[in-house]
């Protein structure tokens, strides 16, 4: 036990001090953290001087200076005079900077009455007070002079001038008459100038009464020009007369036209045809008798003569009945295919089932190159025997002189000809029969059985199936449920707050509010916001808390109401201050006459289309955040020699950060707004994302709405991105069908789509998501072990934690809970009491509480450490002065484990964990592969970007399953690759791989964590 005692004359003394400063003037406490430009707390001592003043209480204040130390963390508590409105006027406290990094800068301060203040309230520029002789600074001048004009770069009143450049003018300017060319003119003289042009004696090509003959200067030469009565007449000179219908005699030709003779259409005479009785075919006489309902004409033999065959034709249940190899066909196209890629061919002819509309059907490419089924994405071939266009992607380049056929040998065709759409009842596509006759079919691509209610016989034949695919497949093949690979990290959302404006004031906890006009307030249910100061930043309510960009987050700030045009930024996210210009993400709001415009503000500018607000309509803007990282910031970890403001951890995360920001318009008198599809007003990727932001739900310069509620949700987190063939990549929501999401992560780890938003066909669908696991690590301490080595004690003394709180959610965070662990296990213990009078607390202190932290420095017991205040008991000695007995009990984490709290490991986790000393601790791992994807899949490669070059001597490791990493064992190795992108096999239609990156160290250090590639796609 430690002891500290005073005489009792001393308590007498100091009792006498209290008395005589009892008139002392009221101060305000200036409390703040002072930083270094590179975001580090400062430490150093500020120097601070003023001259004489009175206060604006009529106190007299002597010129004077002081000096304070920053305390840990760059903590500043200084307690002054407040010199506002003090007399002189502009008198401010001049405070010069002298850190311990060397720098000076001197700045000067104006404290309020309000206590306690913060720097950044305190702090005036010299001239920006209201005195004109006051001395004014170089910023002060160049801030004045900034809205000036240049006087040789404007114009004048009066004076010959050159105005360069286009100018438009709000209200059209006044001008005298023109007297020279190159005068201005008014509309009025434009307008009498040109009164009488183009009247009288003109046609107008609009249509008018012409009177006179017209003279053309020729004959016609092309058919919609006019034509002359000459022209005409010779015209007509070779034509027939046309006498009531009929053309007289005597310009026909000669003969007389009976029952042998006729006029044949070349003016010549000639016997008659006649379709109405045939009387022989080929000199084959024809049977007179009448033929019956489906019976054609064959020739019997016995008879010598053509008669009607009973029995005969194709009848309508014969048509239905479908024949394979009668839909095969081939054409040779002249589209140029020289070059792989998107295709579109043109055919002459679409053959009965050739469409650009079927899904999953392919067309096979031969004849020259490498032949290739290829799948149909599109085109305007609709199998109906015109000319039309399929579309497709090519992986291999066919020269002139390729066919196209089909890739069933047409059972695909006539698997698609034979369907047909019940109307009675309607219902899904069905057909009756397909035959596949007897022989042997080539196939060179799956062929799918979509229709219900449909045969295939394939009795004889034999299927050649020629693919690395399911070869028939009943089924559309489309589904609304896809199984992940791997659990998420977060498969259910969950909301951290819901604020629906119930309480009035705001709550504190809750919300930050500066409103300097008084224009904030709660009723209704709803936030009020009816104006602001007009300056960007001046009134805002934010978030009490940052936001960490990590995982998946959503922001919802609901039901907003314009009752007025307004300026400002709604649900902005800001790295710094609140300002327009310093707003990662949020809608920007700006007047468009009696409404206003929301528009996506990102990095201070704004993006993509506006929206212009309706009277009487609500708006849900809504923020949606998907980080590359879960956290932002590692977990930070105390010991005795790593006390607060020096622990282990505390390492920010860099991540790039995807920002969907959605306007949904909801117009109450039409209920199906509630649940239309919101408007995408931004979809993209900030990169190098700050770790954490302000969230200001009002940032208003002149804002006038009202607000019904506002939502914080932790997000499943899963990024959803989708894209139809030949589009762009487009997010998908994840969550209920109430918060107006596509899709959602079910428990069994599957992504699942609602009906209403199920995926098209040929539709590619990425998920980018974080999995989870246990966090282990596993450090040793080789000094400490050698240090206890005795006789048969090797020196190594383990120990298995499970830190509760501070909790260790990562790798990286339970080898920092190690290291603080370590640093307690190997250093002394220290436990004792310290007993002293409340005027003569350590530190000047005003009052101890646990948790408080220490530094003892007793030389006579060798003791000098920091500790932690575990209990304070507090005696009330003298009543009449306040004088306080404190026993302060204090220990160090050698000897308390104050900085942890523990709960009992679970059985299930595993210790088998890589060693590492406290020395390899941050060294040991290079950066995992968060951005690798997959950028094209065929049916034999898959092409990988692993979204960074690799290290130089090293590359990027592929393997089977995610274990095995090393040189060593080839036993799951896809290959090591040394360059950023890359080709490997496909071996079946569902496949992993797993990525990490290596150096040329010995050994060599790999990724932290494995970047896993899943690839469910046809063959």
């Amino acid at each position: 036990m430690f002891e500290a005692r005073r005489p009792a004359g001393w308590l007498f003394l100091l009792l006498l001090a209290l008395l005589a400063s009892a008139q002392t003037l009221p101060t305000t406490t200036i409390s703040d953290i002072v930083y270094r430009a590179d975001g580090s707390p400062a430490g150093g001592t500020l120097l601070i001087s003023w001259p004489e003043f009175t206060t604006a209480a009529q106190g007299a204040v002597a010129a004077g200076n002081t000096s304070v130390t920053l305390g840990a963390g760059g903590a500043l508590s200084v307690g002054l005079v407040p010199n506002a409105n003090a007399t002189p006027a502009n008198t401010v406290y001049s405070v010069v900077y002298q850190l311990n990094d060397g720098s000076v800068k001197t700045e000067y301060w104006v404290v309020p009455t309000t206590s306690p203040a913060t720097i950044s309230a305190v702090r005036t520029t010299l001239g920006a007070g209201n005195s004109a002789s006051q001395m004014a600074t170089e910023q002060y001048v160049n801030t004045a002079l900034a809205g000036k004009a240049n006087d040789a770069a404007v114009v004048h009143l009066g004076g010959p001038e050159t105005i360069v450049g286009t100018k438009q003018f709000s209200v059209s300017p006044g001008l005298p008459t023109p007297v020279n060319p190159s005068d201005a003119a008014t509309k009025e003289y434009v307008d009498n100038a040109t009164q009488n042009v183009g009247n009288g004696s003109y046609v107008s090509t609009a249509g008018s009464t012409m009177t006179g003959p017209l003279t053309l200067s020729g004959d016609p030469v092309a058919p919609e020009q006019a034509s002359t009565k000459n022209y005409v007449d010779l015209g007509l000179e070779g034509k027939a007369s046309l006498t009531a219908g009929l053309i007289p005699t005597g310009e026909l030709g000669t003969g007389t036209a009976n029952n042998s003779l006729c006029l044949h259409g070349d003016s010549s005479w000639g016997g008659c045809g006649s379709s109405s009785n045939a009387v022989s075919i080929q000199n084959v006489p024809v049977a007179t008798t009448t033929p019956t309902n489906n019976q054609v004409m064959t020739y019997v033999a016995s008879a010598g003569e053509y008669e009607p065959e009973a029995g005969g034709g194709v009848t309508a249940g014969m048509q239905a009945v479908k024949y394979a190899t009668d839909f095969s066909w081939s054409q040779s196209p002249a589209s140029n295919l020289s070059t792989t890629g998107p295709q579109t061919v043109n055919l002459a002819v679409c053959a009965t089932g050739v469409t650009g509309t079927e899904p999953w059907y392919y067309v096979y490419i031969s004849g020259t190159g490498t032949a290739e089924a290829v799948l149909v994405t599109g085109g305007t071939c609709t199998g109906n025997g015109q000319a039309g266009t399929l579309q497709f992607t090519t992986l291999n380049a066919h020269s002139s002189g390729y066919t196209i056929t089909s890739a069933s040998g047409g059972l695909q065709e006539a698997l698609i000809a034979a369907r047909f759409v019940a109307s009675n009842p309607s219902g899904p596509s069905q057909s009756g029969k397909v035959i596949v006759p007897p022989g042997e079919l080539q196939a060179y691509a799956r062929i799918s059985i979509r229709a219900s209610n449909v045969t295939v016989d394939f009795s004889g034949s034999i299927i050649d199936c020629n693919m690395l695919d399911t070869c028939i497949f009943a089924g559309d093949g489309l589904t609304l449920k896809f199984y992940l690979s791997h659990p998420p990290f977060t498969k259910t959302n969950t909301t951290l707050f819901d604020e629906e404006y119930l309480i009035s004031p705001l709550e504190p906890t809750l919300w930050n509010v500066i409103d300097p006009s008084n224009v904030v307030s709660v009723s209704g249910g709803e936030l009020q916001i009816a104006g602001g100061t007009g300056v960007d930043g001046a009134t805002t309510v934010q978030f009490a808390e940052q936001v960490e960009l990590g995982g998946a987050l959503v922001i919802e700030h609901g039901d907003v109401m314009f009752s007025a045009a307004s300026t400002g930024v709604l649900g902005g996210l800001y790295p710094g201050a609140v300002s327009i210009a310093g707003c990662l993400a949020g809608f920007q709001v700006k007047p468009n006459g009696a409404q206003s415009n929301i528009q996506a503000l990102v990095n201070g500018v704004s993006a993509g289309s506006p929206i212009t607000t309706t009277a009487g309509h609500h708006y849900l803007l809504t923020t949606r955040l998907y980080s590359q990282e879960i956290y932002r910031l590692q977990q930070i970890f105390h010991s005795s020699f790593h006390p607060a403001g020096g622990g282990f951890g505390g390492t920010e995360i860099a991540a790039d950060v995807r920002i969907v920001l959605e306007l949904q318009d909801i117009d109450p008198a039409n209920p199906g707004t509630e649940v239309a599809p919101a408007t995408v007003l931004y979809d993209g990727v900030i990169s190098a994302a700050p770790d954490f932001c302000t969230c200001a739900l009002v940032n208003s310069a002149n804002m006038q709405c009202a607000i019904a509620f506002t939502r914080l949700i932790q997000a499943v987190d899963a990024e959803v991105r989708s894209a139809l063939p030949g589009q762009g990549y487009i997010t998908q929501m994840v969550g209920t069908l109430e918060e107006g999401a596509e899709c959602e992560i079910t428990s069994s780890s599957a992504l699942e789509f609602y009906p209403q938003y199920s995926p098209a066909a040929n539709q590619l669908i990425e998920v980018h998501y974080r999995s989870l696991g246990h966090a282990l690590a596993r450090i040793t301490n080789p000094a400490s072990i050698a240090a206890q080595q005795r006789g048969i004690d090797n020196g190594l003394h383990g120990a298995v934690r499970h830190p509760k709180e501070p909790p260790a959610r990562t790798d990286a965070d339970c080898e920092m809970a190690a290291l603080a662990l370590l640093d307690d296990a190997t250093g002394p213990a220290w436990t004792g009491e310290y007993d002293v009078w409340s005027d003569f607390l350590p530190g000047g202190a005003v009052d101890v509480f646990p948790g408080d932290g220490l530094s003892i420095a007793v030389p006579s017991r060798g003791a000098t450490f920091s500790c932690i205040v575990n209990a304070v008991e507090i005696t009330l000695n003298n009543p009449e002065g306040e004088h306080f007995g404190y026993k302060i009990k204090f220990a160090n984490d050698a000897a308390k484990a104050l900085a942890f709290e523990f709960e009992a490991a679970k059985g299930t986790t595993s210790l088998f964990v890589n060693q590492y000393t406290n020395a390899q601790v941050g060294v040991t791992y290079l950066a995992d592969l968060i951005a690798a994807q997959i950028t094209q899949v065929t049916s034999t490669t898959i092409s990988v970007d692993a979204g960074l070059v690799p290290v130089s001597g090293g590359g990027i490791e592929v393997r089977w399953s995610d274990a095995g990493w090393g040189p060593g064992n080839n036993r799951n190795l896809v290959g090591r690759f040394t360059t950023q992108t890359f080709t490997i096999p496909r071996l079946s239609k569902v496949q992993d791989c797993y990525l990490q990156q290596y150096d040329n160290s010995v050994p060599p250090k790999y990724s932290r964590y494995s970047a896993a590639l899943h690839v469910d796609y046809p063959l």
